[in-house]
């Protein structure tokens, strides 16, 4: 894997993130999906799919719907980071459970916690 250039696959992870918090959803579909191509990640490229196919049937809020729901789908099987399901909530509205998951987040002392965001 090279780490520069295009075929980062760490960078489009991370314009990902900068395109949600400014929100522009479709490029924030397409950085997902460069990434979980460029890293072979397997549920990254599940995560995007859904975030597509729910962008693509009824908006944003769909599409965090369908993201979610397969994050804790992926939760069965492999590691998905409580900090991330908390976002998805709280992306959603849903401060209850955003809460309750930050506080497994923490409770894991979860990376995630410790990113700087304003």
């Amino acid at each position: 894997m090279t780490t520069e250039g295009p075929a980062f696959a760490g960078a489009h992870l991370c314009l990902a993130q900068a395109y949600w918090g400014k929100g522009l959803y479709l490029e924030v579909i397409n950085e997902f999906t460069a990434y979980g191509q460029l890293s072979g990640d397997r549920n990254s490229l599940d995560f995007a799919a859904a975030l597509a196919k729910g962008y693509r049937s009824g908006g944003w809020n769909d599409a965090l719907s369908k993201a979610l729901e397969t994050r804790l789908s992926q939760r069965k099987t492999s590691y998905v980071s409580r900090y991330e399901i908390a976002t998805l909530y709280a992306s959603l509205g849903d401060k209850e459970r955003a809460f309750e998951w930050l506080y497994a987040a923490y409770s894991d002392r979860d990376i995630g916690l410790i990113r700087f965001e304003d």
